[in-house]
Formats: structure tokens, sequence, C-alpha cells
């Protein structure tokens, strides 16, 4: 669980990165043990503070990349909280393409372009035989049936 909720940013407020967490999981959960049960026990050191030993001290790591970030987001909750990963092609794309959220805002049988990444396809054989394929298609904006 601890896992879990470092991985989608459940823990960002606390611990500066993601992957610190991930690497150091046995550390920290040995030190809230070691916690617990000094709390248990009342155990105190000569001047009244907490022995040292009982201090959290993590191993420095290489920061998680972006993609990494954006992987685990999607694997865990099904979204992308951080960033999304057409959002940088977005960019350049603005004002000559229409994002798929601006769809219902168009005309019948009016011509638009369109971009985005292709998240899901099923390919379908047609009664008459004929190959078609139902595609999903997703912006920074919204996520398109095709």
């Amino acid at each position: 669980m601890l896992e879990a909720l470092s991985k989608v940013g459940a823990l960002d407020s606390i611990i500066d990165d993601r992957n610190k967490v991930l690497l150091n999981v046995e550390d920290i959960l040995s030190f809230a043990k070691m916690q617990h049960q000094i709390e248990l026990t009342g155990q105190e050191t000569l001047f009244g503070g907490t022995p040292q030993e009982a201090q959290l001290r993590l191993t420095a790591v290489e920061p998680a990349t972006e993609k990494e970030i954006m992987d685990w987001e999607k694997e865990l909750i099904g979204l992308f909280l951080t960033s999304h990963p057409f959002e940088k092609i977005a960019k350049h794309l603005r004002g000559k393409v229409s994002s798929l959220s601006q769809l219902n805002q168009c005309e019948d049988n009016q011509t638009v372009l369109v971009a985005g990444m292709l998240v899901s396809s099923r390919n379908h054989i047609t009664k008459k035989g004929d190959m078609m394929a139902f595609c999903s298609l997703e912006d920074d904006t919204s996520r398109r049936e095709l």
C-alpha cells in the first residue's frame, strides 16, 4: 500500500520524490515499527529525547522520471494526475487542430482536424465482410471513440 500511495503522489507533500519512498520502503517500515515499539515501552534517552537510531534517514536515489510517474498514475488509478503525455505536443498544435473536447461544438458534416494518442483499438468485420476498427483517441482534454 505504501508503494501504491507513493506511486500516485499521495506522499509528495511529505517526501520530495516518489522514487525515494519506493527504494526505501523497508527502512520506512522498520522505522515505523521501531517508533511503535518506543511508544509502547516509553523508551527515552538519558536526556528525555528519542534514541539516535529512531531517526529516519532515507538513502538518496535518482528521481523518478516523468514517464515513470505517468505510467504509475495510469496503471494504479486509471488517469494521469501530474501531466498528460500528449500535453507537450498539444502546445505545438494549438490553433492548428481542434481539441477532442471541442467536437460537440462542430456542425454536422463539418471537416475537422484533430490530434491525439491512440489508446485502444479493436478490429471488427462488418456483415458485408469489410474490415472496420473501433478506436479510442485521447488528447489532453478528453477521450473520444472513433
